[in-house]
């Protein structure tokens, strides 16, 4: 099976968020935190478009094979 790059990229950009957001709080910058949850969310989204991008591939291939 091929791995989709989005969906890769975008499980990257989550857990970098999740880091991001964590240390924001620790060290009290609120400005950080917000980036890393806006990174969190993006990679998300991301991850989202990856997976449509799969079922969409999958189901022309189906298409294609009757």
């Amino acid at each position: 099976m091929n791995m989709n790059m989005n969906i890769v990229l975008g499980h990257a950009k989550m857990m970098l968020g999740i880091c991001q957001q964590k240390i924001g709080r620790i060290i009290g910058n609120l400005t950080l935190a917000n980036a890393g949850k806006q990174r969190y969310f993006t990679g998300k989204a991301q991850v989202a478009i990856g997976e449509a991008q799969d079922i969409i591939k999958e189901c022309l291939s189906r298409l294609q094979t009757r």
